[in-house]
């Protein structure tokens, strides 16, 4: 068994690079080696700062053993010329061919085994040149080789030896480096001593190790104020990834600047310089904050200095913003969006506004939640803050300054919440809207920028999202699915589709899209995206079943799947049965459809044989009741139940009537039949979807 100590060192990379590049790595090395038929390492242990990403992987295997393998060739009969030819691709002697008992030539040859020693230079170069930075960059006159920032030195050490890998001008070696200031000299690593060497070195290799001496550090010197960081875990582990050995700084402001609402302080500090807003046991800001240094200065006051200027500087911007801001009402800055361009090709965003006031007063009616006037001046203010010198200044404070100037100018709180609710979740883990009117505000917001942005032909790629839909999409149905809202998201898209089209931009021209078809692709782009909802509550063929049922009422597709695991859970043979017989309508009539046979209304009369009777009397038995229990009580259970009842004469009625029968009169109606049978149950599930492979 081998250990394998592998970095590349760069200049610094952006803090938000360095983890997915270690995850993808991980990923990419295992893969490699299970295709050379090597097991991957039995331990992992992932390390990054701003100059370096590195792994150890230990207890690697040697390789494997040579193996001795069978290949068939031609039938034995074939005569001489096909097996001189087998054999001579095969590279082994005619006479050592045998013949099997399928009456076919075989040859045994031999596939030397492979040398992790022999096979880790390749996986390495391509490892380094295939990491998905979300920018790359070149350097040199090397055009192929492009990378996050500039690589310095590679090591690439498998026991203490070398292993040769190249990259742009850069040929690895068995040196590391410390720190750039306090240990520039180079560091000779093994896999046993890679971290303390390093840490002696002045550099916290293991980014959990940093996180936790930055989150030690920040409480260290809030406490000389009496204070405690205000918890920040994403501003946590940017810095986590901005540094190599971590010293903290209290610095002060005036506190004047404490009139400055608790965001635009939060802001101005996290923002471009990263520092740690500091608070009371009350949660109330203090006037001081944390800086995080890459090196520990001999005069903090000196530091400390040039922390608190630089601050300063912002803070009084953000204060005379303010106070010109609040000179003029919100309102007032409605007509300035007339003049800005929300996108090319979708108008400006007042037109936007306009917009988003007809569909969230659309949502408000079809789902009866909300209270219209507070929605529709909610709509009218929304992107106001967007024509603000603060929100000019700092993009992120859009929503959080639109809600500070509502309420300066005496707006209901109500509709100033929903300024701010509307832009809620901003992320995966983000909270959500906490009233109706934000909540319907931000569903009308993500639906016209889905269906603007896909009407003109930019939806997402595998790799690109640059109109950050995914996440639009995310937050419509996270919304949707948490407050319970009732409504056809295809109706929704498509009167949003719609506004477009009646809306003018310039000289009285619609908006061309371009896109008829956006709608329908916003719609299978969001079914994708309730994949990802909805993993956790049921298998992925249920949650296919489930979501393909041609219903376009988010909420009811979630309560389909969940009633569709539960029975498959609960009654998973009986289920399961059912399942199969259901595939097999849906089989038929597919195949039925490909000859082109397209059967006419179910006739009672022409029914013969007792099984047909037997199924169409329980069609009409079971078809009130289902009806019954979905259209009125929305019991999918009670429907699965019915279905359950029904198997048996279903399962008769195969084993015992031709469907496809010589008469095209009785195949036709019996078609019908089971195409009215499969009618009434498709709105559980799409059971040709479900990976369920015999009945009990």
């Amino acid at each position: 068994m081998m250990d394998l100590v592998f970095e590349i060192g760069t200049e610094e990379l952006p803090a938000s690079f360095q983890k997915p590049a270690l995850e993808w790595m991980k990923s990419f090395f295992d893969q490699e080696m299970a295709k050379h038929g090597l097991t991957g390492a039995q331990t992992w242990q992932p390390f990054a700062t701003p100059r370096r990403l590195a792994f150890i992987a230990t207890k690697l295997p040697e390789g494997y053993h040579d193996e001795t393998q069978e290949r068939e060739g031609p039938p034995a009969k074939a005569g001489g010329k096909a097996i001189e030819g087998f054999a001579k691709k095969m590279g082994v002697p005619v006479e050592s061919l045998r013949e099997n008992k399928n009456g076919r030539m075989v040859a045994t040859i031999v596939v030397p085994g492979a040398k992790t020693a022999e096979v880790l230079p390749g996986i390495l170069e391509r490892m380094v040149r295939g990491i998905p930075f979300k920018k790359s960059m070149r350097w040199d006159a090397l055009e192929s080789d492009p990378f996050a920032r500039p690589v310095h030195w590679i090591v690439a050490s498998l026991e203490g030896k070398l292993l040769p890998v190249s990259f742009a001008d850069v040929k690895s070696g068995l040196q590391t480096r410390g720190h750039r200031f306090l240990a520039p000299d180079p560091l000779q690593p093994t896999a046993k001593n890679y971290a303390e060497l390093l840490r002696k070195a002045h550099v916290l290799a293991d980014w959990s190790e940093r996180r936790k001496r930055i989150e030690e550090e920040v409480a260290r010197a809030a406490r000389e104020t009496k204070g405690v960081p205000r918890p920040d875990e994403e501003l946590l582990e940017t810095v986590t990834g901005l540094v190599e050995e971590p010293h903290a700084v209290l610095g002060r402001f005036e506190e004047e600047f404490l009139q400055l609402p608790p965001e635009v302080l939060v802001s101005e500090m996290r923002g471009h310089q990263k520092y740690f807003a500091v608070q009371d046991e009350r949660g109330q800001l203090l006037p001081a904050f944390v800086a995080v240094s890459n090196t520990k200065v001999r005069d903090p006051a000196v530091s400390r200095k040039g922390y608190e200027r630089v601050l300063r500087a912002r803070l009084s911007d953000g204060k005379f913003f303010f106070d010109e801001d609040r000179k003029s009402p919100l309102r007032s800055r409605l007509e300035k969006l007339g003049r800005r361009t929300f996108m090319q090709g979708l108008g400006t965003e007042l037109e936007r506004v306009q917009r988003l006031r007809d569909l969230a007063l659309w949502l408000h009616g079809a789902t009866g939640r909300g209270e219209a006037r507070q929605l529709s001046e909610a709509a009218e203010l929304c992107k106001c803050d967007l024509a603000t010198a603060m929100v000019g200044e700092f993009p992120e404070l859009q929503g959080v300054m639109g809600r500070v100037y509502a309420l300066h100018d005496g707006v209901a709180k109500e509709v100033a919440e929903a300024i701010f609710d509307h832009y809620l979740p901003r992320g995966a883990e983000d909270r959500l809207p906490q009233s109706d009117a934000g909540a319907l505000l931000g569903m009308a917001d993500r639906i016209d920028q889905l269906v603007g942005i896909f009407g003109l032909g930019k939806e997402p790629t595998g790799t690109a999202d640059p109109f950050g839909l995914r996440r639009a999409a995310l937050g419509l149905l996270r919304v949707t699915l948490a407050r319970g809202y009732r409504f056809d998201m295809g109706e929704a898209l498509r009167y949003a589709d719609n506004l477009y089209k009646m809306r003018t931009a310039g000289a009285g021209a619609p908006l061309d899209k371009g896109d008829s078809r956006a709608p329908e692709k916003v719609w299978q782009f969001l079914l994708g995206r309730l994949e990802v909802l909805l993993r956790e509550k049921g298998q992925p063929d249920s949650i296919q079943a489930a979501l393909h049922t041609g219903s376009k009422d988010v909420v009811a597709l979630e309560k389909r799947l969940v009633a569709l695991q539960t029975v498959r859970e609960k009654s998973r043979a009986q289920f399961e049965a059912s399942a199969v017989a259901f595939k097999r309508i849906a089989n038929i009539l597919a195949q039925a459809q490909e000859k082109g046979i397209a059967p006419m209304g179910f006739v009672p009369g022409r029914v013969r044989e007792p099984g047909e009777k037997e199924l169409a009397a329980a069609l009409q038995r079971s078809r009130e009741r289902v009806q019954a229990a979905i259209d009125e009580r929305e019991d999918y259970l009670g429907a699965y139940s019915v279905l359950a009842e029904l198997r048996p004469v279903l399962d008769e009625f195969f084993e015992k009537v031709l469907v496809m029968d010589k008469d095209p009169a009785l195949r036709d109606n019996r078609l019908a039949l089971l195409r009215a049978l499969h009618e009434v149950f498709a709105p559980l599930a799409d059971f040709a979807r479900l990976q369920v492979e015999k009945s009990s």
